[in-house]
């Protein structure tokens, strides 16, 4: 290398260094007030977001308090619901498999099966020993009588034996008349009469 190459160097090694002294020359210098100035900015920017996290934070809490409280009483009002669904089906069910009893069973009361009464087998011409259950022979002396024309035109309740023959079968004098509230005991004396008499 020649003089004039190293001359040149230490030349731009100088100016190197002149120029970064003359860029710290231009910056100003801060001072001690103006540095504990910047220093409170800072701290106060830094407490500025503590406290923004802290509220946010104590929101996120309360928050999480409502969430458990409404969950828990959500649970309980399912629970609740849950287990009166499950005793209504299985009361519901229990109706559908249950075999009730009813009135119209035919085994047994009003409803029972039970020999006709003769004078009532021959006036219906019904084979003797015929067993029927009180409302079926109640609606064939309905229809019976309906044939005979033995209800009044005048009051389709009243019943009157006008026929001289049925009158003698059903042990009744001839025109005798049967109201409506009366047919039922009308029937019943059948029956009553030929009930086994107990001897004591």
């Amino acid at each position: 290398m020649s003089d004039n190459e190293i001359d040149e160097v230490h030349l731009s090694e100088d100016e190197i260094e002149v120029d970064t002294t003359e860029q710290k020359a231009l910056k100003p210098k801060q001072s001690c007030i103006e540095l504990h100035e910047e220093l409170s900015q800072m701290q106060l920017a830094l407490d500025t977001i503590d406290t923004n996290f802290s509220e946010k934070d104590k929101q996120y809490e309360k928050d999480k308090k409502e969430y458990q409280i409404n969950r828990k009483k959500a649970h309980k009002d399912i629970e609740q619901l849950r287990k009166k669904f499950e005793k209504t089906l299985k009361h519901d069910m229990s109706r559908i498999h249950k075999t009730r009893k009813t009135g119209n069973s035919g085994k047994g009361g009003f409803n029972k099966v039970i020999p006709v009464p003769k004078k009532l087998c021959e006036f219906l011409e019904l084979e003797s020993g015929t067993e029927l259950s009180r409302p079926s022979v109640t609606h064939l002396l309905n229809e019976k009588f309906k044939t005979m024309k033995f209800r009044s035109e005048e009051n389709g309740k009243v019943i009157k034996i006008s026929d001289k023959k049925a009158a003698k079968v059903l042990g009744c004098e001839m025109n005798h008349t049967i109201e409506f509230n009366q047919f039922q005991g009308f029937i019943a004396k059948f029956y009553n009469d030929e009930k086994p008499v107990v001897v004591a």
